[in-house]
């Protein structure tokens, strides 16, 4: 807790071990509590596409460990930035989004993909 910050860990299919002298906080989630610890994390680091998306909805800073390998993470954050190998910071394949890459570039593309998702929900639900 070198900034002070606790370190709130999450794994709701129990897939992977916590070694419990590196995590202060071990907290199993439901869809609620995973989105308020999103929602209210500094900073987000997992593999999930589930985190990558709402860690961009919150426009929060993370880094998804081999996010650019990940098919979904990798087309989710093409559509937003394009190049995606800008956000492979250290050269390798993980993901790394942080508060500048959230430019007014991205916001617009946001947008657009808000605005086609909800052109396609409406069109499905009243055919």
């Amino acid at each position: 807790m070198e900034h002070g910050y606790r370190i709130v860990s999450s794994n709701i299919y129990m897939i992977f071990q916590k070694d419990t002298r590196t995590f202060d906080y071990r907290l199993d989630a439901g869809p609620l509590e995973f989105l308020n610890f999103v929602k209210y994390a500094k900073y987000c680091i997992g593999r999930s596409f589930h985190l990558c998306v709402f860690s961009l909805l919150f426009r929060k800073e993370f880094q998804m460990a081999d996010g650019l390998i990940d098919a979904r993470n990798r087309e989710l954050a093409e559509s937003l930035w394009g190049d995606v190998e800008r956000l492979s910071k250290a050269g390798d394949n993980d993901m790394i989004v942080s508060a500048t890459d959230y430019t007014a570039e991205v916001e617009t593309r946001f947008r657009d993909l808000r605005e086609s998702s909800l052109l396609f929900l409406n069109k499905a639900l009243n055919s």
